[in-house]
C-alpha cells in the first residue's frame, strides 16, 4: 500500500503595518539636525534641541518638560545626550567643548570636564561629538583633536560618574568625526568603534581595553555618509551607499550586502541604525524621511514609516516593544516594537508577527523571532515534508515582548521543514530549509 501525504501550503498576500504615532505636548514644532535622544526606561527619555536646552519626559512622552542649562552662552551647542537613569544626565557640546552634568534630573548641572577652542594646544578638545554613560560611574565621551595641527581625536573615559575624565590620544588616528555622535560606537566601558570616512574607503578603528589602545580594520569600498552600529564586541554592521558590511568577529571579516531598498529609492543618507534588543538579525535604519526595518539581516528591508519633509535623525529602543525616532519635523514613539499588525485575506491579527528564520537555508542552527503585545497562550512546532511533527520549540503563555528560539537540526537530515505558530485563533505556518 501507497500512502501519499499532501501538504497544502496556503500562501498569502501579507502587508506589515507600522505603529508610529507622533508626540508633541510640550515639544517644539522643529529640531535641529544636530539633535539627539536617549531614554533609558519605557517612561523616561530626553532630548536635545536648542542650543542650551534640552527636553525631558518621564511618563513615556504624555507630557515634556523642557530644562534650560544655566550659565552658557549662545554658541553652547548641545551634540549629545546620555540618560543612564532616571536622575543622571550627561550632555556635550560642539562649541566652547565641555562636558556637563546633572545628578537630579536636570534640576541642578555642574562642569565636568570644559576645553577651550585653542588649536595650537595639542592636547585640548576643539569639539564634542559623542557620550555614552553605560551606568551613573562609567562612561566613554569623544572629541575632535587639533585640526591645525593634524592632532588625533581625543577619547575619555571615566569610572566615577564623572569627578575624572582621562583623555586618551593615539598617534596615526582620524583628527575627529565628520557625523559628530554617528562615527562612534561603544557597547561598553572597554570596547568600542570609530570610523573615519576617507572618501575612497571609510578606515574602522576599534579598542578592546577603554581607549587605551586602538587597532585598525579597514574595508576597501568606496563609501558615502556611512553609519556604524555593533549589537555586541563582535557583531556589527557599517552602512554605506546602496550597501551594508556586517561582520561576527570583531571586524576581523567583513560580508557585503547590496541593499536593493537603497538602489531603488536612491537613498544614500543613514542617520542612525539602531538593533532590536536581543536580536542581532533585527535592526532599524533611519535613512533621510524614512524608517526602515529588517528581520533578515538585511536581505530585505520594508519601510514603516516615512515623513513628507525633513529628516530622521536619531532612534532608540528601552526594549523590544517601546522606542522613539527623532525626526526634523517631530518626534514618533511606538510601545509595540513599530509594527502593529500582520493582515492577509485570512487574519487581521493586532500585534502579532511570525518572521522568517534566519538564517535560511540553515546548517544546523538557526533563529526564528515572534512578536506579541498581549498574554497568551504560544505554541511552535516543526513539521517535515510529510506532514509529521519533528520537534515542539515553544509551549507556553507568553507575556507581551519579542521573542527569539533556537532550532537545532544537528540530527536531522537536509530538506524542507516548515514551523507552524499557534496562539488563539491565529495560525501562520513558514517554510525553512536545511542544507548540510
Amino acid at each position: 500500500m501507497i500512502i501519499c501525504y499532501i501538504i497544502f501550503v496556503i500562501v498569502t498576500f501579507a502587508e506589515v503595518h507600522a505603529e508610529w504615532t507622533q508626540q508633541t505636548n510640550g515639544l517644539p514644532a522643529s529640531f535641529y539636525s544636530m539633535a539627539a535622544i536617549d531614554a533609558c526606561s519605557p517612561l523616561n527619555a530626553i532630548i536635545t534641541t536648542a542650543p542650551h536646552a534640552i527636553y525631558k519626559t518621564s511618563n513615556a512622552g504624555e507630557i515634556w518638560s523642557l530644562i534650560l542649562i544655566p550659565e552658557v552662552d549662545s554658541l553652547f551647542n548641545i551634540v549629545d545626550v546620555s540618560m543612564p537613569d532616571p536622575n543622571h544626565i550627561w550632555v556635550v557640546n560642539s562649541v566652547n567643548p565641555s562636558i556637563r552634568a546633572s545628578s537630579d534630573g536636570g534640576l541642578t548641572w555642574n562642569t565636568q570636564y570644559y576645553s577651550e577652542s585653542t588649536a595650537n594646544d595639542t592636547s585640548l578638545i576643539t569639539s564634542f561629538n559623542y557620550i555614552e554613560m553605560f551606568d551613573s560611574l562609567n562612561g566613554i565621551a569623544m572629541g575632535d583633536g587639533s585640526y591645525v595641527l593634524g592632532r588625533p581625536a581625543v577619547f575619555l573615559a571615566t569610572n566615577n560618574g564623572g569627578q575624572i575624565w582621562s583623555p586618551h590620544q593615539q598617534d596615526g588616528m582620524p583628527t575627529g568625526s565628520y557625523h559628530l555622535w554617528k562615527s562612534v560606537d561603544f557597547v561598553s566601558p572597554e570596547i568600542g568603534y570609530f570610523y573615519k570616512n576617507k572618501g575612497s574607503a571609510f578606515d574602522i578603528w576599534k579598542t578592546s581595553n577603554g581607549c587605551d589602545t586602538w587597532s585598525f580594520v579597514t574595508i576597501d569600498e568606496p563609501a558615502t555618509f556611512p553609519g556604524i552600529k555593533f549589537y555586541d564586541a563582535n557583531r556589527g554592521i557599517v552602512v554605506g551607499s546602496f550597501n551594508m558590511w556586517s561582520t561576527d568577529n570583531a571586524g576581523d571579516t567583513w560580508s557585503k550586502t547590496i541593499i536593493n531598498e537603497f538602489n531603488a529609492n536612491d537613498y544614500n543618507w543613514v542617520s542612525d541604525i539602531e538593533f532590536m534588543p536581543n536580536n542581532s538579525n533585527s535592526f532599524w535604519m533611519s535613512v533621510e524621511n524614512n524608517l526602515l526595518y529588517t528581520s533578515d539581516n538585511g536581505a530585505s528591508f520594508d519601510t514603516l514609516l516615512s515623513t513628507t519633509l525633513g529628516e530622521f535623525i536619531d532612534i532608540v529602543f528601552t526594549d523590544s516593544l517601546n522606542a522613539w525616532a527623532l525626526s526634523s519635523v517631530g518626534l514618533y514613539h511606538t510601545s509595540n516594537g513599530g509594527i502593529l499588525s500582520y493582515d492577509s485575506k485570512q487574519n487581521i491579527v493586532s500585534n502579532f508577527v511570525l518572521e522568517q528564520n534566519y538564517p535560511n537555508p540553515f546548517n544546523p542552527t538557526t533563529t526564528i523571532n515572534y512578536l506579541i503585545s498581549t498574554k497568551m497562550d504560544v505554541k511552535i512546532i516543526v513539521y517535515n515534508i510529510l506532514g509529521e511533527q519533528i520537534k515542539t520549540l515553544v509551549k507556553e503563555e507568553k507575556e507581551p515582548g519579542y521573542y527569539s528560539v533556537m532550532f537545532d537540526a544537528t540530527k536531522l537530515s537536509s530538506g524542507t521543514y516548515f514551523y507552524k505558530i499557534t496562539s488563539n485563533n491565529f495560525t501562520e505556518v513558514r517554510k525553512m530549509i536545511l542544507l548540510k
